[in-house]
């Protein structure tokens, strides 16, 4: 497709999302651009996406020896 100068857009899609996924298409040759019933235009990528919680106070004292000291 991109030989032919046609760039496939997608937007990202959520987890809860239920309706249909399009695809915007746009021609940035110069030159008219056909496409037939069954071309393959896109490609769909599911990955997961993991979001850290993160923990700032585990409320347990910690040595001031440094990094890797055994505290002997």
């Amino acid at each position: 497709m991109a030989v032919k100068g046609l760039v496939c857009e997608l937007p990202p899609v959520d987890s809860g999302y239920r309706g249909e996924i399009h695809a915007i298409i746009s021609n940035v040759s110069n030159q008219i651009q056909e496409l037939t019933k069954g071309s393959r235009v896109g490609q769909l990528v599911i990955a997961p996406v993991v979001i850290a919680d993160f923990v700032t106070d585990l409320g347990a004292e910690r040595g001031t020896g440094g990094f890797g000291s055994t505290g002997q």
